[in-house]
This record gives structure tokens, C-alpha cells and sequence, in this order.
């Protein structure tokens, strides 16, 4: 019984952490990524990909 309380306790602590990190997180993300396409030097031009959540 000993060890059902303890991993239960484990459990329910590590759930209780998750839940207090997360509440100090930021609400929203922004993730920007560049991609450079080999071209003649003539032309280089960059495409820009922006990933909003």
C-alpha cells in the first residue's frame, strides 16, 4: 500500500509541475523560417515562410 501511495504522490506531483510550468509560459508562438534557393548571382532572392500558431 506503501508504494501505491508513493507512486500516486509521484504522479500527482509531477502533474501538478507540468501545470504550474505552463501557467508561466507564454500564451502564443511565433516560429519564422528562411529558406535560400540556389540561383545564378544574377538573381538571388530569398524565400520567407512564416509558421503562425
Amino acid at each position: 500500500m506503501k508504494i501505491l501511495k508513493y507512486i500516486l504522490f509521484v504522479i500527482l506531483g509531477s502533474i501538478a509541475l507540468v501545470l504550474i510550468v505552463a501557467f508561466f509560459l507564454p500564451k502564443k508562438f511565433h516560429a519564422e523560417n528562411k529558406i535560400t534557393i540556389n540561383r545564378p548571382n544574377t538573381d538571388n532572392r530569398y524565400i520567407r515562410i512564416c509558421i503562425l500558431s
